[in-house]
């Protein structure tokens, strides 16, 4: 019985301190919504799937050497060459710096989908491109391949005449996103909805028990 007073005691608070709570609410959503439209800065997202062919059958020292290099895991490190990608996107005249934060790699089996966000999405998919072709440029450049030309005297091949198409392949190329893939404006919006209908209870209610276990004067 004092279970069902107290649940009516609540709800009866909820009731009386409705305008608080709705005031509540609409400040949290308000807040929410200027955040995501004026303060925090739109991303755009590109997404490119490429393909590393790093299952090498035959022997022989050259294949050894693509058999180790040309491998997910390799790739993926890499592209973790601020150096060598600033450098590009200077080259390239681009005003942004790479930022290893901004890619993020889903790698299953030999198949890696890679995903770039920047401030725009034509520098997205520019940024994105130029990761994937400095990085491939990169795995036939490294002081790894130079030993194995050294080392290669029965094949008189120069590090130029080496393809590495067979062994790497851009399945999807970068895409150029539509809109912006944050701040989810809408999903922020909701957010301050559901905090700010909680903070108001929370807020009458709190009132509510203040009020009636103060002593009696």
């Amino acid at each position: 019985m004092e279970e069902t007073i107290e649940l009516r005691e609540i709800i009866d608070s909820l009731l009386k301190g409705k305008w608080i709570i709705a005031s509540v609410t609409a400040i949290c959503m308000l807040i929410a919504g200027i955040v995501s439209w004026f303060i925090l800065s739109e991303k755009y997202e590109s997404t490119a799937v490429v393909q590393i062919r790093y299952d090498i059958q035959d022997t022989g020292v050259l294949n050894s050497y693509i058999a180790s290099e040309f491998t997910p895991q390799v790739f993926s490190q890499r592209m973790t060459n601020s150096e060598v990608l600033n450098a590009a996107f200077e080259k390239e005249g681009m005003v942004n710096k790479y930022n290893s934060s901004n890619i993020a790699v889903e790698t299953k089996e030999n198949i890696l989908t890679l995903s770039y966000t920047s401030n725009s999405s034509k520098n997205a998919q520019k940024e994105l491109q130029t990761i994937i072709n400095v990085t491939k440029n990169e795995m036939v450049k490294s002081q790894e391949y130079n030993k194995v030309l050294e080392n290669y005297q029965s094949a008189k091949i120069e590090q130029e005449s080496f393809n590495p198409d067979p062994y790497f392949s851009v399945i999807i190329k970068p895409t150029l996103a539509e809109g912006p893939s944050s701040p989810n404006k809408v999903l922020n919006v909701a957010i301050g909805f559901v905090l700010g209908v909680i903070l108001g209870s929370t807020i009458v209610i709190f009132r509510n028990y203040w009020r009636s276990s103060a002593p009696a004067k």
